[in-house]
């Protein structure tokens, strides 16, 4: 279900963060979360999985995760 209804980069930005919530504190890991999840609501692939969800149909990524995704917080 994952790979065929959830966008590429935001699958790409979940397991970065849990890779990285081994090293990290809990209130950090949060604060970075909150940081990547509030920049990837504002992508193309925030509103077309909304559209491809309300039509019924498949999505079609717009972004890609070799080019598109986010700089990461520090």
């Amino acid at each position: 279900d994952v790979a065929d209804h959830a966008s590429p980069v935001a699958v790409s930005i979940s397991k970065k963060l849990l890779w990285e919530s081994w090293t990290l504190d809990p209130s950090e890991s949060e604060r970075r979360e909150a940081v990547l999840s509030a920049w990837l609501f504002e992508q193309p692939d925030a509103r077309e999985g909304v559209a491809a969800f309300l039509e019924k149909r498949s999505p079609n990524w717009p972004m890609r995760v070799s080019i598109d995704g986010p700089a990461w917080p520090s």
